[in-house]
């Protein structure tokens, strides 16, 4: 993959980046590894001569008008993030946030009734692969080394919101039926899931989307089952979701998501539409009128 989105050149300064990089690590603090490493990845698609979608894929067959030099480009990142650090630290002296690694769907190490406002935006139920998103970097820095590797290195640990996720785990509709998670949806799922199926069958690319609904909405069923418990009496949470039309069956991502929430024990929510989607691609796959929003769930 490496070889496919970088002149020789650019390659060989990227590899002499990277054994700098690893050879002073060591005698730095962990804070200074960490900017050193963000800077470095946030060079490797502006020194690459291919293209990249707008959803972040790396695209090797497409070519890009501009590139920079890789030495340039990490000259022009360290100054721009050091900048950035000036201004912050003339307001604040510290960081006030707080990085926890912690899975959505169970949030063990958040103590109970701890967290009064929650802003996310999750994934979508639109078959995005977020592993794939990031491959070149992963590459570059040898945590995986084919495309095949990234299930194992990342997907299998996320939101499970894309097809290739739910083929590789080769899950059962019937057994993702059968989670009583669902249970607020599952009448008006199940069908839907089963229309999918269906059409899969007339399908070349014969994508498991059936599994996919099904899977997204159990596991964000266990998320809303983690933030009932860890939010106050009064917590506000706000999605930022879109619905989605898998094969073009229309899945009301909003609706069944707040029926979720509130099966959590939520009282209430509702959705704030911001605008709407997939009304600009010529070549999008279906024509079913699809929004974003924000879904706003209380008490």
């Amino acid at each position: 993959m490496l070889s496919k989105c970088y002149t020789d050149r650019a390659l060989v300064d990227i590899f002499k980046i990277r054994k700098a990089y690893l050879e002073i690590a060591p005698s730095l603090s962990e804070e200074l590894q960490y900017l050193i490493f963000l800077a470095i990845c946030a060079i490797l698609r502006p020194s690459s001569h291919v293209g990249t979608a707008q959803w972040q894929y790396i695209l090797p067959n497409k070519r890009k008008a501009k590139t920079c030099e890789p030495f340039d480009a990490l000259e022009k990142q360290v100054a721009m993030m050091q900048e950035d650090m000036y201004q912050m630290q003339f307001i604040t002296t510290s960081s006030q946030a707080t990085l926890i690694k912690e899975d959505a769907r169970n949030l063990k190490s958040i103590p109970d009734h701890s967290i009064d406002l929650v802003i996310t935006s999750p994934p979508y139920a639109n078959n995005y692969d977020y592993a794939d998103a990031t491959r070149l970097e992963m590459t570059f820095w040898g945590e995986v080394n084919s495309w095949s590797d990234l299930h194992e290195t990342v997907r299998k640990f996320l939101i499970r919101s894309s097809s290739q996720h739910v083929s590789k785990e080769r899950l059962s509709l019937d057994t993702l039926m059968n989670e009583s998670i669902i249970d607020p949806i599952r009448d008006e799922l199940l069908p839907i899931c089963q229309e999918m199926e269906m059409i899969r069958r007339t399908k070349s690319g014969n994508k498991a989307y059936h599994t996919m609904i099904a899977a997204y909405f159990t596991d964000m069923g266990f998320v809303f089952k983690a933030l009932r418990r860890v939010a106050t009496s009064d917590a506000k949470i706000c999605f930022v979701i879109g619905d989605s039309a898998p094969y073009g069956v229309y899945v009301p991502v909003e609706q069944w998501l707040g029926k979720l929430a509130v099966s959590a024990g939520f009282n209430s929510w509702y959705f704030e539409h911001i605008r709407e989607r997939n009304i600009k691609w010529k070549n999008r796959k279906h024509s079913v009128p699809l929004h974003e929003g924000r879904l706003w769930i209380e008490g």
